[in-house]
């Protein structure tokens, strides 16, 4: 009894026995009208004149002609959203706060009784296939936009500034740094270090640290607030540090090889080309001694 004829505007034709059947329901009628997407009618039977004055005050369906809708069109539910996920590099980290995404955005859709269609995108930390992804999802009318780690948020959010649209970013270290507060449209969460806390714990476990190695990449914004912190505690304390920075995978597990032989730790922030090859790393700190 009921036919689908505008998929866009959820807008319904329905027959005169299903309206009736409809409106003697228990559920809030003029709600159930609002979010059809248009005052649904009964079908007229020839030479019937529809009454719509009566049909208001009978079953309270506000007359749009004189008021406004309370609802703004862009706020009211649809039955489909498109998602962009866009991932900056593949490590344990990033791929665990992906996923967590696409769990929540499976779990809403659930709840709410619509589809969440969502793609992913991989940067492979390289900047121009970042440049290339975003330009291709900003010119592909997505709903919304989830970047993950500062770099491709940057890249997204310049992507889409003439189109609005909202960018909800993950695993930002340093927001403000990164140029991403103030903007209406972006907001997200942040990962930031208490660096000074960090620190504690490394020379509470061994008060006799004489050299730090600082370990990190230039090219990684997140990096910027944790180092800069990390020097102002050290030289406060009176403690020597050295610093060690790469930009690729081979220049940051050369770094950690030298740093092995010349710090009594290692303090590294949440650095992305740092993440990306942590397990290699790692090794070469353990068969060193280095914590």
């Amino acid at each position: 009894c009921v036919k689908r004829v505008d998929a866009q505007a959820s807008i319904w034709v329905v027959s005169q026995k299903c309206f009736e059947t409809l409106l003697s329901q228990k559920w809030d009628k003029s709600v159930f009208l609002h979010t059809a997407g248009s005052i649904c009618r009964p079908k007229l039977k020839k030479g019937e004149n529809y009454n719509e004055k009566a049909e208001s005050e009978e079953h309270h369906v506000p007359d749009r002609r004189r008021r406004a809708d309370p609802v703004p069109r862009r706020l009211r539910l649809r039955l489909r959203y498109k998602i962009a996920i866009v991932q900056q590099l593949d490590h344990a980290s990033l791929d665990e706060i992906r996923q967590a995404v696409e769990a929540e955005l499976d779990a809403k859709a659930a709840e709410l009784g619509i589809a969440i269609d969502y793609t992913e995108f991989n940067g492979q930390n390289d900047q121009s296939l970042l440049n290339q992804i975003c330009a291709q999802v900003a010119g592909e009318g997505y709903d919304a936009v989830i970047p993950i780690a500062t770099l491709a948020a940057q890249c997204m959010v310049n992507a889409t500034e003439d189109l609005g649209t909202p960018i909800i970013y993950a695993a930002i270290s340093d927001p403000a740094t990164a140029g991403l507060t103030g903007i209406d449209r972006v907001t997200g969460t942040s990962d930031a270090l208490n660096t000074a806390f960090i620190l504690d714990m490394m020379f509470a476990q061994d008060p006799d640290i004489q050299t730090v190695g600082l370990l990190y990449s230039p090219s990684e914004p997140n990096s910027e607030t944790p180092i800069a912190e990390a020097k102002e505690y050290l030289d406060a304390k009176g403690i020597a540090y050295v610093e060690r920075t790469g930009v690729n995978p081979d220049e940051i597990i050369a770094a950690a090889a030298s740093l092995a032989g010349e710090a009594d730790a290692v303090f590294t922030p949440t650095d992305n080309s740092v993440m990306a090859v942590e397990l290699t790393i790692a090794e070469t700190f353990i068969e060193a001694g280095v914590p």
